[in-house]
């Protein structure tokens, strides 16, 4: 299936302009395609976005190896607190059983 649009209607300017600027930039018609064409759904676009925002630490609007790193540290802290949460239970002397054959 070829995806190609031979004419936009004022419609289709106002349903693909995102930033609701009146211009429609080339992420925003890329989207509007791939959702008209029923290829990706608004649900998975907003999901790649939430993601991309959540990797943008600094805001700048594109990934840095600066991101990347501070992703990481932020994960390898996460996973250092879960790790000190975690705590052996082994049962009390007076509740172990033993078990005969």
């Amino acid at each position: 299936q070829t995806m190609w649009l031979d004419s936009l209607s004022s419609q289709d300017l106002d349903a693909a302009d995102i930033g609701k600027d009146g211009k429609v930039d080339l992420y925003e018609f890329t989207r509007f395609i791939l959702a008209r064409y029923e290829v990706v759904s608004d649900k998975v676009f907003d999901d790649i976005h939430r993601n991309f925002v959540s990797l943008d630490h600094d805001g700048s609007g594109e990934l840095s190896n600066e991101d990347i790193a501070r992703t990481i540290g932020l994960f390898k802290a996460q996973e250092s607190r879960y790790r000190s949460r975690v705590v052996s239970v082994s049962p009390a002397p007076s509740e172990r059983r033993s078990l005969r054959i």
